[in-house]
Parts: C-alpha cells; structure tokens; sequence
C-alpha cells in the first residue's frame, strides 16, 4: 500500500493540552514544608531557656542556645528525608514529563515513535545537586538569622514578646522560601527535561503554552502561544513562520525556555516536522494526523492552531456582498451569543471565511494570518464574567480587541454577548501603536475622573465607558452600541 506524502516543511502539533506536574509540586513542597515547621518546633522546645537568657537568670549566649535547637532539629532527621524525596521527585517529574511527551506525539503520529528513553543522567545529577543545596540551606539561613535575633534580644534587653515576634516572621519567612524553592525547582526540572527531549528528537519548534492563569507574569503572557526555536543560531530566513504574530520563530528567551525561569508553570508544546524526523525514525510510520500550523506561506487550513486558538473551516465567500455579510454575522451572533468559550468568524478581502474556536478568556485571530485580517470583517463572542463576588456580566471590547483591530488594520470589528453586539471601525488618519495606546489610557483616565465622581466604578460597563470617552478624542473612531 502507497503512504501518503507528507508535505515537505510542514508543522504539526498535537491536539493534547501537556499537563504541568502540579501533583508533584505538592509533594515536594509538602517535605520542604517540614522542614521550616520543624524548625519552628525546635526552636519553640528552647524556648523556656530564651525567656531565663532573657531576664538574666541564667547566663547562655546566643550561640549555645541556637546550638541545642539545632540538636533537636538534627535528631528529627527531616532535611535527610527531604533529600530523599527530592531524588524520588526526580524520577517522578521524569516519568511524567516522559508521558506527557508521548502523548503529545502519539496523537500528532497515532504510533509510538519515541519508545527509546533518552539518558538524562547528568541533566538529573545537576539538577539534585543544585537541590541539595538548596535544601540544606533552608535550615542553614535559618540557623544563621536566628542566631542574630537572639544575640540583639540579649544585647539589648529586649523582652520575651519582641524576640518573639522576630522569631515569628523568621520561620514565616523559611516557610515561605521552602514553597517557592518547590515550585521553581519542579518547574525548572520539567522545562529542562522538555527541551532535551524534543532537541534529542530533532524536534526544533515549540509552541509557549502558560498556564492561564492571574499569576502568569506578563512577559510570558506576551509569549504565550507564540512559536520558538530552540536553536537561537538558527537563521531567521531559515526559520519557520509564528502562527500567531506572522512572523519568524522566535528565539528562546535568555532567561530560559517555559519552566525554567524562577517560579514558572508554563510548558513547550512540540512542534515537529515529519521531513526532519524520518531520518532518525525511518523503520516508522510517522504521517501525521495532529494539527497542521500555519507556515505563513500555504493558504490556511481547517485544523491550523497555535495551540490555543484552532481554525474550524475555511470557505468561499464573496467578501463584497454586504449583506451576506450582516446575514452570516447574525447567524454567528445566534450561535455564539450564549458560549462559555470565544469564538471568531473573520471574513477577508481575500474571498474566504474563517471560523476559529478559542478558550474561555481568548481566541486569536492573528491564526488567520496578516493578509487575511487586513480590511477584514471580524466578530467574536465575550462569554459571561463572573468576578470575585459572584456577580455575573458582560464586558465590551477589551483593550487588547482595539489593539487588534488597529494592529491588523481590520474594516469593522464586533463583539457579541447575550446582552448586547457593539461595533468598532476606524476610519482616521495612520496612527503609531504609542498614538493610539496613549488615546486609550486617556480615556480611561477620562473615565476614572468621572467615576470618581460617580462614587464608585462599574465593571460591567467600564470598557463599554472607556470606548465612549476614547470615540470623543480620538477622531475616525465609530463605537456603535447598537450594530
């Protein structure tokens, strides 16, 4: 039987969302917890000869106190259990990061192509290392600042409750340290296994995926579903196209790839190319049946994603026939009014309609290219909002939907809710993304002044409120509340 061809330079991912090893976060947080609890226990068990230090009934100096806690601490034998762990979380963090890999592959190629596990041993013994490091320097700083607070308490007659009250935010602190030490270092050990897994593999792209969430910060918010190379010599001519900003592959951010900066959660989608694959695989059969990127050069496809965002169809239309228009945008409003995920309808001057299916918080037109978004018509749906006090409702265009439509010069822009389809186009002269971005955060000053007013801010209709501020001063701009 004939295999059907590949397309040469092609991309593929998969259809799988890569799950972060949340569990095993915990895990290990939970032993280095322990150890900032048992340190406050040891020290709490002195505590009776701190208070005789302290009124001058017996003469103890600061050292041999903080060394009988020391002793206690020692003998509970919580920092060698926390090393233990630690190596058990390795094998963990790998044997997961190994499943979420095949996963993602088997669903791109529908066999197992990667059943070899690669040798991480010296990428494991480094990242041990550097964790028994940290580990024993948890109990190691604390010791040291304790000694510093009890050696001020006696110097200057500070009472019981003063030396107590540092104490206190000491072992605060230690617990603290103790949880951000676990969730960087998970992290850092799951990115760094990704990366040497797709670069043994030959796989050059990866697709930024965070995990969505208020604690994102915002630089990665920025990568997010942006496509990078791993090999930032790669030339730029020879890169592949981001499906999401259109243009070359980015480079790998020096800080490091998805994971390893401090306290990161985000993960590396792969991103392959079965021609670069077959020559380490050729006994396989590796077509692909995963969702084809965007390459910024073949006409768009339904199934193209960038990993959040993924186009449905794509279909001839007439793109002049005005009424066509209004009557598929209506059948889009019916449809999509009540979604509890955004959805997309792009019709461009290039004859063709694209449907696009997002996630709860965004769906990413930019998929469909520049050339397709430029003089387009666009709409998409804003699910319901509920905010931290239950309250449900429904929100206009946000700031980063006016950035798109001036960004991509798009014709007329429509957002739809249950309650309402408001309109936004511009028809003045060119602005600069600084001209425009400056005219929006007058309006919103604009418009805190007369909430301010008001005596209170409605959230429901802040962004309905910026618009109609940023209509009066920014000339060619049409907000229609009622389209």
């Amino acid at each position: 039987m004939r295999k059907k061809k590949t397309p040469q330079n092609t991309l593929y991912m998969s259809r799988l969302k890569w799950l972060y090893p949340f569990n095993h976060e915990r895990d290990y947080q939970r032993y280095l917890r322990r150890i900032a609890k048992e340190l406050k226990k040891a020290t709490l068990s002195e505590r009776a000869e701190l208070i005789a230090a302290l009124k001058k009934e017996k003469n103890i100096v600061s050292s041999s106190l903080v060394s009988s806690i020391k002793k206690i601490y020692d003998a509970s034998q919580v920092t060698p259990n926390a090393l233990k762990q630690m190596r058990k979380t390795t094998k963990s963090v790998t044997s997961q990061n190994k499943t979420q890999y095949n996963k993602m592959l088997q669903s791109v190629f529908s066999v197992d192509v990667f059943a070899a596990e690669p040798d991480f041993a010296n990428l494991a013994k480094e990242w041990e290392a550097a964790n028994i490091r940290l580990i024993k320097s948890i109990p190691e700083e604390y010791f040291g600042k304790l000694e510093g607070i009890f050696s001020r308490g006696l110097q200057q007659g500070q009472t019981i409750n003063q030396v107590a009250t540092e104490v206190k935010k000491l072992t605060g602190a230690t617990e603290k340290r103790a949880r951000l030490i676990a969730r960087d270092q998970i992290g850092t050990l799951n990115g760094l296994l990704s990366k040497e897994r797709m670069v043994r593999n030959n796989i050059r792209y990866y697709i930024w995926s965070t995990s969505n969430d208020e604690r994102v910060r915002k630089s990665h918010v920025e990568h997010d579903g942006h496509l990078f190379v791993w090999d930032s010599s790669t030339p730029k001519t020879e890169r592949a196209i981001c499906p999401k900003c259109g243009e070359r592959a980015h480079d790998t951010p020096e800080k490091g790839p998805p994971g390893v900066e401090i306290n990161c959660r985000c993960v590396a989608l792969p991103v392959v190319n079965p021609a670069t694959m077959k020559d380490i695989y050729s006994d396989k059969d590796i077509t692909p049946h995963g969702l084809m990127l965007s390459n910024g050069k073949t006409n768009i496809q339904a199934g193209t994603t960038d990993g959040t965002t993924t186009i449905e169809h794509v279909s001839d239309f007439d793109y002049n026939d005005i009424k066509k228009v209004q009557k598929s945008f209506d059948e889009f409003t019916q449809k999509h009014k009540n979604a509890s995920i955004e959805h997309a309808c792009i019709i461009s001057p290039d004859g063709k309609k694209y449907d696009l299916k997002g996630t709860k918080s965004n769906v990413n037109i930019g998929l469909v290219g520049k050339d397709a978004l430029k003089n387009c018509y666009a709409i998409h749906n804003h699910p319901e909002i509920i905010d931290i006090y239950d309250s449900k409702y429904h929100a206009s265009f946000s700031l980063a939907d006016f950035d798109a439509m001036m960004s991509q010069n798009i014709k007329k822009m429509f957002v739809v809710t249950p309650s309402f389809r408001h309109s936004l186009s511009y028809s003045g002269k060119p602005l600069k993304k600084e001209e425009w971005q400056e005219l929006y955060a007058q309006a919103e000053e604009n418009n805190y002044i007369n909430s301010t007013r008001r005596g209170y801010i409605d959230h429901e209709t802040k962004p309905r409120d910026v618009l109609r501020e940023l209509a009066k001063i920014m000339k060619g701009l049409d907000f229609d509340e009622n389209a």
